[in-house]
């Protein structure tokens, strides 16, 4: 009897049901991760895109990254697993769920977005290139200046290979070598570091592996910062004898500061950032060898904690070419007195058929000329006028003088076009005629390539420069090439100044445009003897600014001029501080008296403190931890009692006195506050992206989802396409319980006869 109910089991596990309506197609989805790890493998999983799957079986094709996309979507981020879940919810998917992956990020979000029966690892193909990488370099935050600090690096390659690196500061080999790396094993590397005198010094690793498929990773740097003197950055015109500068002396006097003497400005995150403290002394932009658009990063820095002292007469603030720079946003004056008559100006440009020729890099001579225009209304002051005319054999169209921010103006700029000969003797003198009578404090600008085909001839060009002087026209004159035109001599009145492009051509316009505007400043500078508060000595020379009313503003000295008072001396508290001297530091015998003077000379001491108060100076360390990081405080006055407010973003909590505890930041730098008032800059290392630190694949993560119930695939050749059934996650398949049945009876069967 049990014989043949094991024959009908047997025969039952071999039939099917027959349903008489046709199934459903079964899609599954095919989940291409396209994280930052994943993208030298992208040639080897596009491959997967043309497998075959059985009839009544599709794919619906998706790429994961920080997100779930379309294919062709954003490649390139972190790979964030739980946004499978929108996968797993989505109702054209009745199938399983394949995800091909190197599996560099938390299996766990895996479990939460997904049942682990519906879920196919499949490992991303092996690719044929190896790839080294940094996965982790570090060093002291901070450290005593002449000490030995240990440098580590772990490395990683998912090839057996000998990985060449390279320890650097700046261009210099600190020390070299070849690590032999095995796939899934960190390999450890440790140097010493002998610190130089004080300041910042970055430390870069290279490495140098041939063929390396991944470069992005090759590379990391650690930051140490050396206390000690303070680093000063004292950027003045070139020529002067250094032991004329007085405020050069008082700094040299002081052991605790480390200057450093320079013509050259520094513009640039990586040049500011080993600076503790930046003086520019008389340096004007043109000469400074940096663009109005890169002190842009200068003016960053301050409002990220720098410390920047002006001074100077002509070759600073509105008469060095800095107003309308983000520079002046930052300084406790405004460049321009606010007392300053309003200027009317005229700005004539050529725009002959030459304004239609390309330059280096596919812009057009006009379009260039356009950007000129906007710079010239960007620098005006509220309370001018000012008009646009454009000329070929003569001025086109209306001209009409607006107010500077009238977008009547931006408008006649952005309609120039250019076509035509260039007539200048009769388009500068209708230009003339625009200004009715007396015309003090109006100027002419005119810009052009100086290719004169009308000929006026001399005695045209100067009655016309005898015009501008009755009525006290001021005319600069900014020629777009390096070459001398005989009109340009016949324009002698001392009203006439001539701008050139020099060497650098047409791609100079706008850095010539900037000395041309600055030059009109030059009137704010004052050259009689002046009394200032407190100070017995008269000042013979300074220059007019305009003091900002605000509380982060403090004035220390004005001086009087026409019975007006004028900011001399004046600070700044920002997130960093600045600071002005509206005078120079050298001069002649009356200079050198009012610097003599012992109220000037506190007064300033006390500036120079204010703006090196946080130069330099350690008051907090950064360390790792196994739990994130510490800062621990090293200041020589008594610590917060509270927590600290970081930015970028985020806070430290006040663990015991003096130490507090957070999670290790990320980013370049780490600026630590106590309320307002910043404590320290912290450089930061510059780390490979997590995603790139472990290279191929994971294999931890592979063992621990096989070991969760994830099937984890090399390939899908031995795959059986499967449908998922609505009422549950768990594929329903019972085909094997008949066989089972079967073979219980037949094995109690023959237990029985055996008795």
């Amino acid at each position: 009897m049990l014989f043949a109910l094991a024959g009908a089991a047997f025969f039952l596990a071999g039939a099917r049901p027959q349903v008489a309506s046709k199934p459903e197609d079964v899609r599954h989805a095919l989940v291409i991760d396209v994280s930052g790890s994943m993208a030298t493998r992208k040639l080897n999983v596009d491959a997967l895109a043309d497998l075959e799957l059985p009839a009544g079986h599709s794919f619906v094709r998706f790429e994961l990254s920080d997100a779930v996309r379309q294919p062709g979507g954003a490649h390139g981020e972190d790979t964030d697993y739980a946004r499978l879940a929108d996968v797993a919810a989505d109702p054209r998917i009745n199938g399983e769920i394949i995800l091909v992956t190197d599996g560099q990020g938390p299996v766990e979000k895996l479990y939460a977005a997904v049942h682990p029966h519906r879920l196919i690892l499949l490992r991303a193909p092996r690719p044929a290139a190896p790839d080294a990488s940094i996965a982790e370099l570090s060093a002291p935050t901070s450290a005593v200046p002449g000490t030995n600090v240990e440098v580590r690096a772990t490395l990683r390659c998912d090839f057996d290979a000998d990985v060449p690196w390279r320890l650097l500061e700046g261009a210099n080999e600190v020390a070299s070598g070849v690590q032999r790396v095995r796939p899934g094993v960190p390999a450890n590397i440790s140097r010493a570091y002998l610190v130089p005198g004080s300041g910042l010094s970055r430390l870069r690793m290279v490495l140098g592996l041939k063929d390396d498929r991944e470069p992005r990773n090759d590379e990391a740097t650690v930051a140490i910062f050396a206390g000690g003197k303070r680093r000063i950055e004292y950027c003045t015109e070139a020529g002067i004898p250094e032991e004329t500068d007085a405020l050069l002396g008082m700094l040299r006097a002081d052991a605790a500061n480390g200057v450093h003497v320079s013509s050259i400005l520094p513009v640039s995150a990586v040049q500011l950032e080993s600076v503790d403290a930046l003086i520019v002394n008389n340096l004007a932009l043109p000469q400074s060898g940096a663009s109005r658009e890169q002190t842009r990063a200068l003016a960053e820095w301050v409002s990220k904690g720098g410390s920047l002292f002006m001074l100077g007469s002509e070759g600073a603030f509105g008469p060095g070419g800095y107003r309308g720079s983000p520079v002046e946003d930052v300084m406790p004056v405004r460049f321009r007195p606010d007392d300053a008559p309003p200027h009317r100006t005229l700005l004539l440009m050529d725009v002959s058929s030459s304004m239609n020729d390309p330059l280096a890099g596919g812009e057009t001579k006009l379009a260039r000329l356009k950007q000129a225009g906007v710079r010239v209304l960007d620098s005006l002051a509220t309370g001018e006028q000012a008009a646009v005319a454009g000329f070929r054999e003569r001025i086109r169209g209306e001209v009409v003088f607006a107010d500077a921010d009238s977008p009547v103006l931006v408008n006649a700029v952005e309609g120039l076009q250019a076509g035509g000969s260039t007539h200048i003797g009769t388009s500068l003198q209708q230009a003339v005629d625009l200004f009715d009578g007396a015309a003090e404090g109006s100027r002419i600008l005119l810009i052009t390539d100086g290719q004169d085909v009308e000929n006026a001839g001399e005695d045209a060009f100067a009655a016309i420069s005898a015009s501008l002087d009755a009525r006290s026209i001021r005319l600069d004159i900014v020629l777009t090439v390096d070459e001398d035109f005989p009109w340009v001599s016949w324009l002698k009145g001392a009203n006439t100044h001539v701008w050139s492009v020099g060497d650098a051509g047409f791609e100079g316009l706008l850095d010539t445009l900037d000395g041309a505007l600055a030059s009109g400043d030059q009137e704010w500078i004052v050259t009689q003897p002046a009394p200032v508060d407190g100070v017995s000595v008269a000042l013979p020379r300074f220059v007019r600014c305009a003091l900002r009313h605000e509380a982060s503003v403090t004035p220390s000295l004005s001086v009087t001029y026409s019975d007006r008072p004028y900011p001399l001396l004046a600070r700044r508290q920002l997130v960093g501080r600045t600071a002005c001297l509206c005078t120079n530091s050298w001069g002649g015998p009356g200079m050198v008296e009012f610097w003599q003077d012992d109220h000037f000379q506190s007064e300033l001491a006390s500036a120079l403190q204010f703006v090196l108060g946080n130069a330099g100076r350690t008051n907090l360390v950064l360390n790792r931890t196994p739990e994130g990081a510490e800062l621990v405080w090293t200041g020589i006055t008594d610590a917060p009692e509270a927590n600290l407010r970081l930015e970028p973003a985020g806070s430290a909590r006040l663990d015991s006195p003096g130490r507090w505890v957070l999670d290790w930041p990320e980013g370049d730098e780490l600026r630590v506050f106590d309320g307002e008032r910043l404590l320290q800059r912290i450089p930061l290392p510059r780390a490979v992206p997590a995603e790139l630190r472990v290279t191929g694949d994971d294999e931890v993560f592979f063992r621990v989802a096989e070991e969760g119930g994830i099937r984890v695939f090399s390939s899908l050749d031995s795959w059986k396409p499967r449908r998922v059934t609505e009422s549950a996650e768990v594929p329903l398949d019972l085909t094997w319980l008949p066989a089972l049945v079967a073979m219980l009876l037949l094995l109690t069967g023959f237990a029985l006869r055996r008795r």
